[in-house]
């Protein structure tokens, strides 16, 4: 009987627990995604909450296990950003590791916040808590131009379906208001990719002519056509890209989806992101908003 009562007892403590932590993550999602600038559902704040609501229950079931608890801490971050940001951008390893690390440093100085308005004492814990929520403070109010182009960069990446004859490719675009190609003879809209990125659906003609450009084959094979587009940078630099036409592309971002075309790909021979989180350059006219 007095076994009953024990675990009657855990019950009751765990879903009581289970629910404040509910709210204080509700608080803590809200505050994460002011601070990255990121905009999302109230299903998805809920869900995101009750992962680390459930975490905290873990926590508190695998207290005598500190590693585990450090594992499971770490991993439900992460499936805290994933929630926040699916289908919305490519998130690259640097990305989550700068995410959960902003994450962490917004949940330590709330929980210096919310001990001291509970229990309205100082402890060197709480105090160092404070001043953390102090300076995540001038860091949002100092930093608004990093944080500026963080959010700028998440808004502009957008989920990419390119379509070539039978073949597609499935990627991430990046939307350049200064991106202004076009393809001279037909006026499309061109935007720009690597050769590496293209590959899978380029045919072996289209390859070969990539590969000499800009010389001309010694003999034409009679169907492949690679055209110049022109281009210039903020660099001053200036040249030609060969381009292949493509019979369409589809942009997707959380709100909105979109098809161009047919239009160009400009090919380069290097890669259009250095940290991989997109592989198009998008034309200025393929926005689709925020």
């Amino acid at each position: 009987m007095i076994c009953v009562k024990e675990v009657l007892g855990l019950s009751i403590y765990i879903d009581v627990f289970f629910c404040v932590n509910l709210l204080m993550d509700c608080f803590l999602v809200i505050t994460f995604m002011w601070i990255v600038g990121k905009t999302g559902s109230l299903a998805r704040i809920i869900a995101a909450s009750f992962v680390g609501a459930l975490n905290a229950c873990f926590s508190v079931v695998l207290c005598d296990r500190f590693f585990t608890n450090i594992y499971c801490n770490v991993l439900s971050v992460i499936f805290i950003i994933m929630i926040l940001y699916y289908k919305k951008i490519h998130l690259p390893f640097v990305k989550i590791v700068r995410l959960c690390i902003i994450w962490y440093f917004n949940a330590f100085a709330m929980g210096g916040v919310f001990n001291y308005l509970i229990n309205k004492k100082v402890t060197i814990m709480i105090l160092a808590r404070v001043v953390c929520a102090a300076l995540l403070s001038m860091y949002i109010l100092a930093g608004r131009n990093s944080l500026a182009k963080m959010r700028n960069s998440n808004a502009n990446i957008y989920k990419v379906t390119l379509i070539k004859g039978g073949n597609r490719i499935y990627g991430y675009g990046y939307y350049d208001s200064g991106c202004k190609i076009y393809e001279p003879v037909s006026g499309n809209m061109a935007v720009v990719a690597s050769f590496e990125t293209l590959y899978e659906v380029l045919d072996e003609g289209e390859c070969n002519y990539i590969n000499i450009f800009p010389r001309l084959p010694d003999e034409w094979d009679g169907k492949t056509h690679i055209r110049s587009i022109p281009f210039s940078t903020i660099d001053k630099d200036k040249g030609i890209m060969p381009a292949v036409r493509v019979d369409e592309i589809i942009l997707e971002n959380e709100s909105k989806n979109q098809s161009f075309g047919p239009c160009y790909v400009a090919v380069c021979k290097r890669k259009i992101s250095k940290d991989n989180s997109f592989e198009f350059l998008l034309h200025c006219n393929m926005n689709l908003g925020g």
